[in-house]
C-alpha cells in the first residue's frame, strides 16, 4: 500500500511539471506575437521563433530544477517518516519489554558501569527493596547494603567488561528500606549495544524460602548426624564427580580411629575392608548403579580394626544424585556395627552344632540297644509263645516303637530349629504314595472297628516331584492321630487337586473334635488338646509341630477345621510340582488296596551267599544272625573295622554289612580300605550296606562318600534287611551276568 501511494505521488508530480512547461510555452508564444505586432505593426516569423524558443528553454530549466528540488524534498520526507516509524516501533518494543520485566517474578536492575548508578529498575525491584522508583534511580547497588565493598564489587565486574559473553552468579544480602535483610541470588552481565550506552544488567532473585529449606535440611542432617553419633552407625558421603569423600567421626571411631587419623578420601575404606570382601562390595555397587538404584546396595562385610580385631558391619547406601545422562554423581550411606550380633549368631550356631552332636550321640547310644531290643522281640514273635508271652513280646515291641518315634521326632525338630533339615527333590507317584500309606493302617483301623476310607478326586497328578519320605511322614502322622483319637465312626483320607494346581490331602475323622481355643496350641511343641488325652493316648506332642514345619518347608500349609463333638479335618495344601498330569477318575475304597506281602526267602538264592557282618556289639550280632538264620547263608563276624579289612583280604564275600561307630577302626575307614583293596587288585566292587545308629542326613552323605552302596538306620527290620540284600545282589548279578567269584589276596 505504501509503495502504491508513492508511485501515484511521483506520477502526479511529473504530470504537473509537464503542464507547467506547456503553459509556459503558450504564454511565451502569445507574448512574442503581441510584441511583434506592437513594434512593427506586423507579424515577424523570426521574432516569433526566437521568442518561442527562449522562454521555452527557460521554462524547461526552471521546471527541471523545481522537479529535482521537489524530488529531494519528497525523499527526505519519506526518510523522516521511516525514522519516525522505527522509533515508534522501538518505543513499543521497549514498552512491551519493560512490561514483561515488570511482570516477571525476578527483580531487574540496570546500572551504569562508571558510577554504578541505577538507570532502570522494574516493579519487582521496587517491591523487593521497598524504595520508590525515583528513589532507586538515585541509588547504586552498594546502597542496598550488600556483603561487599565498592572496591570488591569493582574487582568482581572487571572480567565482565573484558568479556561481555561472561556472566557471574553469586549470593548476597539486600537490605529493605525498613531494615530487613533479604537473601538474594544475583545473575550479573555486562551489555554493550551497538547503539546506546553500555550497562550492567542484574537479575536478582529472592531466595528466602530456599535458604529456609536449606536450613531445615541442615537441621535434619545435624539431627541425623547426632543420632548416628549416638549409635553404632557411621555416616559416609562419596562424590564420584569431584572425587571426594566424607566419613563421620562415628564411622572412624567404629574402627578405632580419631577423626584426624583417617583421611576423607574415596580410597580410605578400601584399606580397611578385608581383601576377600572387597570384590563383592564393588560388584554390589556396580549393580546398584547399573539398575539406577533399583537393586539395593547392602552388604555384610568385615573391616579391620586399628587393634587388629575383626569388625562386622552392614554397609548400605543409595545414589542420591544423578546426571542428565543418568550417571551416578553422589552416593550416601552408613555403616552399622553388627559384630556383637555376628558373635551371637556364631555362638548360636555353635550351640546348635553342639546340640545336634549331642542328639546324634544320644540317638546312636539309644538306637544301638534299641536295635537289639526290637530285633529280639521280632525274633521272639516267630517262635511258639504262650498267650502271656505273646502279650509280653507285643508290649516290648510297642514300647520300643514308641521310644523310636520319640527319638525320630526329637531329631527332626532339632534339625528344623537349626535350619539343617534339607528336603529332597525327586520324582514319585503321588497317588501310589497315598494308597500305600493308607494301607499301612488298615489293620490298626480294623482292630478298633473304624472304617478307613480313601477317596481320590479326578485329574490327579500321577507324577510329582518333591520329598516323598517327608510327605509320607506327614500323612502317616495325620492318619495315626485320626485313628488314635477316634473310637467309632470313620477316618477318610481325601486326595484332590484344585483349579489353581494345588494338591490337597485331607484327613477327616469322627473323633471328639478340638475346641477353638486349643486349635492353634496343638501345633506348638509338646502340646496336646488337654492333659486327659495325654494320659489316655500318650505321645510327646511333637508330631503336629513337625508336620506344620515340614509343610512350610515344602511351600505349603497345614490347617485344621474342627468342632467339639463332631470330629476334625486336617488339610495339607501343597503347590503341585508335577512332571505330567494324567487325569484319573474318582475312586473310593473301603479298605486300602495293595496289602503288603512278606519277602519269601528263596533257598537257591541264599544258600551259596557268604556275608561279612562287621558289628562291635554282641547283641546286635545275634540279632542280624537271627534275622538271616532261615535264609541258609553263611555269615562271618568281625568285631571292628580292622578285623573286617583283614577278613576281606583273605576271603571271598558276596556282601558286607558294616556298622559305622566301632573301636579300633570305624566303618568309614574300613569301607575306604576295602574299596582300595578292590581297586588295587582290579576286583569288582562288593555291595556294602551300612548299618548305622546315626540318623542325621549329613551322616548318610558321609557314609555314601566313604564307599557304601546304601545305609539302613537302626533299629533294622528283618524284612527290610532281606529285601535290601536281595536287591543289591540281584542287581549286581544282572549287570555282570553271573554271580561273582572273587579271588582274594592270600597272605
Amino acid at each position: 500500500m505504501r509503495w502504491t501511494i508513492e508511485i501515484i505521488q511521483n506520477l502526479s508530480f511529473r504530470l504537473f511539471v509537464l503542464l507547467c512547461v506547456i503553459l509556459a510555452v503558450i504564454i511565451s508564444e502569445l507574448l512574442i506575437v503581441v510584441q511583434s505586432f506592437w513594434l512593427h505593426g506586423e507579424m515577424r516569423p523570426d521574432l516569433l521563433i526566437v521568442g518561442f524558443i527562449t522562454p521555452a528553454i527557460d521554462a524547461f530549466i526552471v521546471s527541471f530544477i523545481a522537479a529535482v528540488v521537489f524530488e529531494k524534498m519528497k525523499r527526505q520526507e519519506i526518510q523522516l517518516n521511516e525514522e519516525l516509524e522505527k522509533r515508534r516501533q522501538t518505543q513499543l518494543e521497549l514498552a512491551r519489554f519493560r512490561d514483561t520485566l515488570d511482570r516477571t517474578g525476578d527483580c531487574v536492575f540496570m546500572f551504569r558501569p562508571d558510577d554504578f548508578r541505577f538507570i532502570y529498575v522494574n516493579h519487582g525491584a521496587v517491591h523487593q527493596v521497598g524504595y520508590g522508583h525515583d528513589e532507586l534511580l538515585n541509588m547504586t547497588p552498594l546502597d542496598l547494603k550488600p556483603l561487599f565493598s565498592n572496591d570488591v564489587f569493582s574487582m568482581m565486574v572487571k572480567p565482565l567488561i573484558a568479556d561481555p559473553r561472561k556472566q557471574i552468579v553469586f549470593e548476597t544480602i539486600h537490605q529493605h528500606k525498613n531494615g530487613k535483610k533479604i537473601p538474594v541470588e544475583v545473575t550479573l552481565q555486562y551489555v554493550s549495544p551497538e547503539s546506546g550506552e553500555p550497562r550492567f544488567v542484574a537479575i536478582v532473585r529472592d531466595i528466602t524460602e530456599r535458604k529456609k529449606g536449606e536450613e531445615r535440611i541442615r537441621d535434619q542432617e545435624r539431627v541425623l548426624s547426632d543420632i548416628l553419633e549416638d549409635t553404632l552407625s557411621g555416616y559416609w558421603d562419596w562424590n564420584f564427580l569431584h572425587g571426594t569423600a566424607f566419613y563421620s567421626p562415628a564411622y572412624k571411631r567404629m574402627f578405632g580411629y580419631e577423626d584426624h587419623e583417617l583421611p576423607n578420601h574415596p580410597e580410605t575404606w578400601k584399606k580397611l575392608i578385608f581383601a576377600e570382601d572387597l570384590p563383592g562390595v564393588l560388584q554390589s555397587l556396580e549393580r546398584h548403579i547399573a539398575s539406577h538404584g533399583e537393586t539395593p546396595f547392602h552388604n555384610e562385610v568385615r573391616y579391620r580394626h586399628k587393634n587388629g580385631s575383626t569388625i562386622w558391619v552392614i554397609a548400605a547406601g543409595r545414589v542420591m544424585e544423578w546426571s542428565e545422562q543418568r550417571d551416578a554423581i553422589r552416593i550416601v550411606g552408613c555403616h552399622v556395627d553388627i559384630t556383637e550380633r555376628r558373635q551371637a549368631e556364631e555362638k548360636a550356631q555353635k550351640a546348635n552344632q553342639a546340640k545336634s552332636e549331642f542328639l546324634a550321640a544320644m540317638s546312636h547310644e539309644i538306637r544301638t540297644p534299641l536295635n537289639a531290643i526290637l530285633g529280639m522281640g521280632e525274633l521272639l514273635q516267630e517262635g511258639t509263645l504262650s498267650p502271656t508271652q505273646e502279650w509280653q513280646v507285643q508290649t516290648l515291641n510297642k514300647s520300643g516303637e514308641t521310644l523310636l518315634t520319640l527319638i525320630n521326632d526329637i531329631l527332626d525338630l532339632s534339625k528344623i530349629e537349626a535350619g539343617q533339615l534339607v528336603l529332597e527333590t525327586i520324582e514319585f507317584d503321588l497317588v501310589r504314595l497315598i494308597e500305600e500309606t493308607v494301607a499301612l493302617f488298615s489293620f490298626a483301623a480294623a482292630e478298633k472297628g473304624i472304617r478307613l476310607a480313601h477317596r481320590s478326586g479326578p485329574g490327579l497328578p500321577r507324577s510329582n516331584t518333591g520329598d516323598p519320605n517327608r510327605l509320607r511322614q506327614i500323612v502317616i502322622n495325620l492318619i495315626n492321630n485320626a485313628i488314635k483319637f477316634t473310637d467309632a465312626g470313620d477316618v477318610v483320607v481325601h486326595l484332590r487337586i484344585d483349579s489353581g494346581h494345588h494338591v490337597q490331602i485331607s484327613v477327616s475323622d469322627t473323633g471328639p473334635g478340638i475346641a477353638p481355643a486349643q486349635q492353634e496350641e496343638i501345633f506348638l511343641p509338646f502340646s496336646q488338646a488337654d492333659s486327659s488325652i495325654t494320659r489316655r493316648h500318650g505321645g510327646t506332642g511333637l508330631g503336629l509341630t513337625i508336620c506344620r514345619n515340614l509343610a512350610h518347608l515344602m511351600g505349603g500349609t497345614l490347617t485344621l477345621e474342627s468342632e467339639t463333638g463332631r470330629g476334625s479335618t486336617f488339610s495339607l495344601n501343597l503347590p503341585w510340582a508335577g512332571i505330567d498330569l494324567q487325569p484319573t477318575g474318582p475312586t473310593e475304597t473301603g479298605q486300602p488296596p495293595g496289602a503288603a506281602t512278606g519277602t519269601v526267602c528263596e533257598p537257591d538264592f541264599w544258600k551259596d551267599l557268604r556275608l561279612l557282618l562287621v558289628e562291635d556289639t554282641e547283641e546286635n550280632q545275634l540279632v542280624i544272625q537271627g534275622f538271616l538264620k532261615k535264609t541258609g547263608c553263611r555269615i562271618d563276624v568281625a568285631e571292628n573295622g580292622a578285623v573286617a579289612v583283614e577278613k576281606f583280604r583273605n576271603s571271598r564275600y558276596d556282601l558286607v554289612l558294616m556298622d559305622i561307630q566301632m573301636p579300633v577302626m570305624d566303618g568309614y575307614a574300613a569301607t575306604t580300605a576295602i574299596r582300595n583293596l578292590e581297586q588295587a587288585h582290579n576286583h569288582p566292587p562288593v555291595p556294602i550296606i551300612a548299618l548305622t545308629a546315626h540318623a542325621m542326613k549329613e551322616d548318610g552323605e558321609q557314609i555314601i562318600r566313604s564307599g557304601c552302596n546304601l545305609h539302613l538306620t537302626k533299629p533294622v527290620r528283618r524284612q527290610r534287611l532281606i529285601e535290601t540284600i536281595e536287591q543289591l545282589i540281584r542287581g549286581r548279578s544282572d549287570r555282570t551276568g553271573q554271580r561273582p567269584v572273587d579271588k582274594r589276596v592270600q597272605p
